[in-house]
């Protein structure tokens, strides 16, 4: 992480030296990213505001847009802070639904949806699935991520057996998925839909595998769940 770490930096200089905006930007975004998985929350939300220093002056395209709302949501979920990040989530959400940016939407439905469970508010986090599931036909990251979300929510309803089914063909899906943040993430939920379900063996074993992947990006909030 601290080579990482280092690269990007010398990345986000080198573009700030010769007016590389979006490259700056996109930079900051992810060393803002990296200090909130540290538990440097302070440190991540000074990055994003350094970031949006020029926004008036940024290309004007969706995915400069919806980096900067992913970056700044993903920075609120991870210092536990859903009700931030669910605004943050809902403005992108307005503003790409405006622009008819629906392509874009998929990740942010789905950041919406786990700050809508974090705030224990499962019937809208169930109809935002509706919603993404309806978008996210040509997104295999989308896909794999409303099926563990939905998981949980029907695990905490009390439909176990559906619940572990659907939660296991996510983890399945990760097979060939070059996210191990993302995938731990998937992982650490099937062991929760586990748990729910009273596996609490298969659940420890999940945790576990979960637990691994974490510590090995140096992913410290993620480590903790």
């Amino acid at each position: 992480m601290n080579a990482t770490c280092t690269t990007i930096s010398g990345r986000t200089q080198w573009a700030r030296s010769r007016g590389i905006r979006r490259l700056e930007m996109d930079a900051l975004h992810i060393l803002a990213r990296i200090s909130g998985m540290r538990e440097r929350f302070a440190e991540a939300r000074a990055l994003l505001r350094q970031a949006d220093v020029g926004k008036k002056t940024e290309p004007r395209d969706l995915l400069v847009r919806v980096g900067r709302f992913l970056s700044t949501a993903l920075v609120e979920l991870m210092a536990g802070e859903p009700a931030a990040a669910e605004r943050v989530l809902r403005d992108s959400h307005r503003e790409l639904s405006d622009l008819k940016g629906t392509g874009q939407l998929p990740p942010v439905i789905i950041l919406l949806v786990r700050a809508l469970i974090m705030q224990g508010r499962d019937e809208e986090a169930m109809r935002q699935i509706d919603e993404v599931k309806k978008l996210a036909l040509k997104s295999h990251d989308a896909q794999i991520k409303w099926r563990a979300l939905r998981a949980l929510l029907l695990a905490r309803r009390g439909e176990a057996e559906e619940a572990v089914r659907l939660a296991a063909e996510a983890v399945a899906l990760t097979a060939d998925w070059e996210q191990d943040d993302s995938t731990a993430e998937v992982e650490a939920d099937y062991a929760h839909v586990l748990r729910l379900a009273g596996n609490d063996r298969e659940a420890r074993r999940m945790a576990e595998r979960a637990l691994d992947r974490y510590q090995r990006k140096g992913n410290l909030v993620g480590a903790r769940r």
